[in-house]
């Protein structure tokens, strides 16, 4: 049996646990500077604040409304998502970490008298008492059967149990196809063209004809809906090195000067350096971008974009901060209000498996750079990111985005911590 654990509202969740006095009203959390609405808590959906919506468009609602805004904290949704993932490693063997909010637990041998009802309440009322974060929990003999009870858990006090045949069948004929984990929109209206309109009639469809006609995912799928277990090795369970890493973030204010671009363009180099040896990887090419806003009709545009090859594949974040320093200077125009930076790397390679060509040049200090490099990642890991940088980043820098509704971080820094009295 598997058994899916989704955080309710989890950023909105994240934002009421430490303001007791939120316990019930209605709350919103916003994007990178302050966008859009990317949570809600239950009250905020029953006020009619739609997902996506830009802020701008919504603000007067929200005061109107009496609705409590938040920037997003990813610092403090992080830790928690942490503290929930290990509260559900004390009840299953393997914990399969899907988001920031969502994992699958696998039970394997379990007696047949197993209460897995029983389990899953005990799960979520841990979680609830030991984090503070409401949880729903659905259960079902395959990943996808427990994804589809987690989604009627919400109906059902939080926690929704497919375990026997007849539960099986009622449950995949009251679910819209549209509603299946995987079946996305359009997907889902061609089903529907074809008379296949709730996940039963997909549990029951020919599997000959999906893999012909749709794809290999939805004969799956329909597979995983009638009880056959087919989605046991995942991607994520093993997650693949990514071939592209991005680093980008639209600027708090417009940027019209070079240092203010560069300091930004230094923190998007040491990021993605950051997570370039986290997968362990080298990359030999790095580009650098910026441009202005987009929509505003009163100003002149502009995008620049540069690219350097690497002759020496690496991954320290010293060299590939002043690579993409020099890249920045070199594109630089004068005269303009940019909106917008970042750097990308690409074409990587494992860590000590480059092969070297005879003719290029040895940097003598390159094991140095390495060195530091992971003297950097020890320390930021201990004592949270940014803890220590580099010169060229820039301190308190006005290029960051805007987070004018900010909680503090409770969780990971001292002056955060909440004070009674």
């Amino acid at each position: 049996m598997y058994a899916l654990v989704d955080c309710n509202s989890f950023y909105a969740s994240c934002e009421k646990l430490f303001r007791p006095d939120l316990k019930h009203a209605a709350v919103v959390v916003l994007s990178n500077n302050d966008g859009c609405v990317i949570a809600r808590s239950s009250e905020a959906k029953k006020l009619g604040i739609p997902m996506g919506a830009p802020y701008f468009k919504v603000r007067e609602e929200c005061v109107a409304k009496q609705i409590k805004v938040f920037s997003s904290n990813y610092a403090l949704y992080q830790d928690l998502s942490n503290r929930v993932m290990a509260t559900l490693e004390e009840y299953a063997p393997e914990v399969d970490i899907y988001s920031i909010d969502e994992a699958f637990l696998r039970w394997f041998d379990m007696p047949p008298s197993h209460d897995h009802r029983r389990a899953a309440i005990q799960i979520k009322n841990t979680v609830y008492r030991q984090v503070g974060v409401p949880v729903g929990v659905g259960v079902g003999p395959t990943r996808t059967l427990s994804k589809l009870a987690n989604h009627h858990a919400k109906k059902t006090g939080g926690v929704c149990v497919i375990d026997t045949p007849e539960l099986l069948e009622h449950y995949l004929r009251i679910t819209p196809v549209s509603d299946i984990w995987g079946i996305g929109r359009k997907l889902s209206i061609r089903l529907e063209q074809m008379n296949i309109r709730s996940a039963w009639e997909l549990s029951r469809a020919h599997r000959p004809w999906l893999k012909k006609h749709l794809s290999v995912v939805v004969e799956r799928t329909a597979r995983e809906l009638a009880g056959e277990v087919c989605l046991v090795d995942l991607d994520f369970e093993e997650s693949q090195p990514k071939k592209q890493i991005v680093c980008s973030r639209s600027f708090g204010a417009r940027v019209t000067d070079f240092i203010t671009l560069r300091e930004s363009i230094c923190f998007h180099a040491a990021r993605a350096s950051e997570k370039l040896r986290k997968q362990g990887s080298l990359c030999a090419q790095l580009s650098v971008f910026y441009r202005t806003g987009r929509f505003n009709q009163n100003e002149q545009h502009i995008s620049r974009f540069g690219t350097a090859k690497l002759i020496n594949p690496r991954s320290d974040s010293a060299g590939l901060v002043d690579i993409a320093a020099e890249i920045a200077e070199k594109l630089w125009v004068p005269g303009y209000r940019y909106a917008k930076a970042g750097v990308t790397l690409t074409d990587f390679c494992p860590s000590g498996s480059r092969q070297l060509d005879l003719l290029e040049p040895l940097n003598p200090r390159s094991g140095e750079f390495d060195e530091l490099s992971k003297l950097l990642d020890q320390i930021n890991g201990r004592y949270g990111r940014g803890a220590l940088v580099h010169g060229s980043q820039g301190i308190n820098s006005g290029w960051h985005m805007s987070r004018d509704h900010a909680s503090p971080a409770y969780t990971t820094q001292i002056s955060g911590l909440p004070v009674v009295g």
